[in-house]
């Protein structure tokens, strides 16, 4: 179920509308944002889950990249971020990882979110926090969603085995998406045979 939520978080059509009208612009002019997001966002992690899915160096920068997915049960709250990392251990990796510019890739980068558009379809790619609403089944339909585009997560482990997770990222609305996961981290390999 987890790898069908992640691909359809990947991959899934945006069943709200593309962008969100909000004011603020020169001249009190509209601005569009793909956030949906009309302010400030704590994520809690109370009833959670987090993965760490390892897919190697997949986009060819030369750095492994890894999917961290963490997942509210309670809440239907999800921050999902690429990011890269020199390491070619298959281990959580550890650190302080900065969202980068699309262009300027490095160790310990995050990609930033944004839209990717296929065959007519435009899909939400790289780094994003989503809100399901509950009761969606199969098709998810996401009452809240936000690209992010700045900020830095730390991930630290306090324990073997238990991890840190503490994110203070931006939107492209400028809403700060924060919180803190704490617990363990399913580790998958992804990487090519």
């Amino acid at each position: 179920m987890r790898k069908f939520l992640i691909l359809l978080l990947s991959l899934a059509a945006i069943s709200l509308s593309a962008c969100s009208e909000h004011g603020g612009g020169e001249n009190g002019q509209t601005t569009n944002y793909l956030s949906t997001l009309d302010k400030d966002k704590e994520v809690v992690f109370d009833v959670a889950q987090a993965w760490a899915d390892c897919f190697g160096d997949y986009y060819k920068t030369g750095y492994y990249m890894w999917s961290i997915y963490l997942q509210a049960y309670d809440t239907r709250e999800q921050i999902y971020v690429e990011l890269l990392t020199s390491s070619t251990e298959l281990v959580v990796p550890t650190g302080k990882f900065s969202i980068a510019a699309i262009d300027r890739l490095c160790d310990h980068a995050i990609i930033p979110g944004m839209m990717t558009e296929e065959e007519g379809e435009q899909f939400q790619t790289f780094s994003w926090f989503i809100k399901i609403d509950p009761s969606s089944t199969v098709v998810p339909v996401y009452i809240e969603q936000a690209p992010i585009v700045g900020g830095e997560m730390t991930i630290t482990e306090v324990s073997e085995g238990l991890y840190d997770f503490t994110f203070d990222f931006k939107d492209d609305a400028d809403n700060r998406i924060y919180g803190t996961y704490k617990g363990g981290a399913v580790v998958e390999d992804f990487r090519p045979q």
